[in-house]
């Protein structure tokens, strides 16, 4: 393995940049393939802009337009819900980019175990409370302990055709459902054998290691002395206990109500504290 040191007495040259919001890949494995897959595999979400709007019922119905674009919401309910999916418990709808943010591109969608994406909503609202300070922002997503999953660290059609089955792309414009069209609603599955047909250059994603130690990967690359974020729990039991409780809270209220804007998240982010490092060298295997 080689690095390349940049020196950081440049990087006040290359002007303000977007934070880089890092997600711990071992406490959320299917949320992080389901963001690597729309990062890498579909091209979307490398660089994402939070836009809430003042009005909250204005933004719970931009968000959930944006989750029906994302192919989550369908006539009679939620895709991911148990009588969408075959009587399966315990998973929801993870849209990728997330509904929160304005992004450019068709978006996605995967079914993921419930308590992972509470966990992942937990987070996303404490780095927006903590470092958005609830209002717009940009940021680009990195991935950490990600090793192990192949989409997170590759972009080659076997890693994306690996993935392609549970992964769904939103309603692609048209009114007709295609025949693969799992909601009904102009939603598309996509095939593993729709990647050998793609054009996706066989590359590697780039990696870097961060002034503690980690190492981390950034589908839409980095430059060196940006700042990597992330959103620890102070109390690790308590996060998952949290996580378990919006799960639960999610499948009474049902799969389309907006679990994210539930005073029952604030317990959740309050648990989480915001931790920075720099981005020091670029990784090369």
């Amino acid at each position: 393995m080689k690095y390349q040191l940049l020196f950081l007495g440049a990087v006040g040259m290359m002007g303000a940049s977007a934070d880089v919001l890092t997600f711990d890949c071992s406490v959320m494995p299917e949320i992080c393939k389901s963001m690597c897959y729309g990062a890498n595999c579909m091209g979307v979400g490398t660089s994402l802009n939070y836009d809430k709007l003042a009005d909250a019922k204005k933004w719970s119905a931009l968000k959930s337009q944006r989750r029906k674009a994302a192919g989550c919401l369908k006539t009679g309910g939620n895709r991911c819900s148990s009588k969408n999916n075959g009587g399966i418990t315990g998973v929801n709808c993870d849209e990728y980019p997330f509904a929160s943010t304005d992004a450019s591109g068709t978006r996605g969608n995967r079914c993921v175990p419930t308590t992972q994406n509470s966990k992942q909503g937990g987070m996303l609202n404490g780095f927006y409370s903590s470092k958005c300070k609830n209002t717009a922002c940009k940021f680009t997503v990195g991935f950490t302990q990600e090793t192990a999953i192949d989409v997170c660290t590759k972009k080659d059609k076997a890693s994306c055709a690996a993935e392609a089955p549970k992964q769904e792309k939103g309603p692609n414009g048209s009114s007709a459902a295609t025949t693969s069209d799992t909601a009904g609603d102009g939603t598309d599955s996509i095939s593993g054998e729709e990647f050998t047909k793609r054009d996706i250059a066989d590359q590697v994603v780039r990696r870097y290691l961060t002034s503690t130690g980690r190492t981390i990967s950034i589908p839409g690359g980095a430059e060196i002395g940006e700042t990597s974020v992330w959103m620890e729990p102070r109390n690790a039991t308590m996060f998952e206990e949290h996580a378990e409780e919006m799960a639960l809270a999610q499948r009474d209220l049902g799969d389309d109500y907006d679990i994210d804007d539930d005073v029952m998240m604030g317990p959740m982010v309050e648990n989480l504290e915001v931790r920075e490092d720099t981005i020091v060298e670029e990784i090369f295997s």
